[in-house]
């Protein structure tokens, strides 16, 4: 028998995007290896209410007994922050947050894995802060903090990495207080790009470069990240690609009636074109209300 392999996984959301995230921890448990251990740490607003948690830890005990999953929430540490998107910036806060986890994946809720994350896991960050995917961004001249701090200087040299998707050995960035940095940064400036500009800033000569597999969307992707405007759950299916594999684990969520209440909801004069007006408000009445009846569902977030 193979030994098991634990793998410590972030995610960080508020209530806004606590749905989505359950769609990505069911494409990490449908995905991982017989030996693998997941142990997945979910860093939330305090907004993100006990009802939002139940269901997403019943989601999570249906996949797997022998992964773990955990809540924390971040309370008052980022009243300061320059920016009204404070959730973005949690992962800055994972060395703080987990004081004995030294090494972490972390991941944004807007991707599926394509793949177990073994391999990923195992690369060496002995004597480096993060690993990522290069953002292939050339950076903007306009940006007046980028000049200021020597961000397009890194973009120009095609080393600005996307922070959608991290290795982070957590023992290296406390032990030279790299973590203090990121929240000083945040707390002193509003960059345009919030923490990716701030990690990139602060861990650059420091950082792993991983190919593209791990946060693209290629064939061959292990982790497929919708990253930018569209989305597909906002989107047709084939104007976003791969958007039919976030719906394959979409519709194994209690989410799923829900999901398609918001598509058709958000599409509706271009799905309704075709059709008499009074056809399309019914329909798109019928899949919200099917929604709202939904049992598992309602279960945890009827008051919400």
């Amino acid at each position: 028998m193979m030994n098991s392999k634990e793998i410590n996984i972030a995610f960080c959301f508020d209530e806004n995007f606590w749905i989505y995230a359950g769609v990505t921890i069911v494409s990490l448990l449908e995905t991982a290896e017989k030996q693998t251990k997941y142990s997945i740490y979910c860093i939330i607003s305090n907004s993100l209410n006990n009802k939002m948690q139940n269901i997403l830890e019943s989601i999570f005990k249906l996949y797997s007994s022998f992964s773990s999953i955990k809540f924390i929430k971040v309370k008052n540490k980022l009243d300061k922050i320059k920016s009204n998107k404070k959730a973005l910036y949690y992962r800055l806060l994972l060395p703080q947050i987990l004081p004995d986890v030294n090494k972490i994946i972390y991941t944004d809720i807007d991707l599926i894995f394509n793949s177990d994350l073994q391999d990923l896991y195992s690369i060496d960050l002995t004597n480096y802060y993060i690993a990522a995917t290069k953002d292939g961004y050339k950076g903007n001249e306009s940006y007046t903090l980028w000049q200021k701090y020597g961000i397009c200087s890194i973009a120009k040299k095609e080393q600005y990495i996307n922070s959608g998707v991290l290795l982070l050995n957590l023992n290296n960035i406390r032990t030279d207080k790299i973590d203090t940095y990121w929240v000083e940064l945040a707390e002193k400036e509003s960059f345009p790009f919030h923490d990716q500009d701030i990690i990139n800033l602060a861990c650059k000569e420091k950082i792993v470069f991983l190919p593209e597999e791990y946060n693209f969307s290629y064939d061959i992707a292990k982790i497929i990240h919708f990253a930018g405007g569209g989305k597909p759950w906002a989107s047709y299916q084939d104007t976003i690609k791969f958007s039919e594999l976030w719906w394959f684990y979409a519709h194994k969520t209690p989410f799923i009636s829900f999901f398609l209440a918001n598509y058709y909801k958000s599409n509706y004069n271009s799905l309704t074109k075709v059709l008499p007006k009074w056809i399309g408000r019914f329909i798109c009445w019928f899949i919200l209300n099917k929604a709202n009846r939904h049992k598992f569902f309602n279960k945890y977030v009827k008051d919400i």
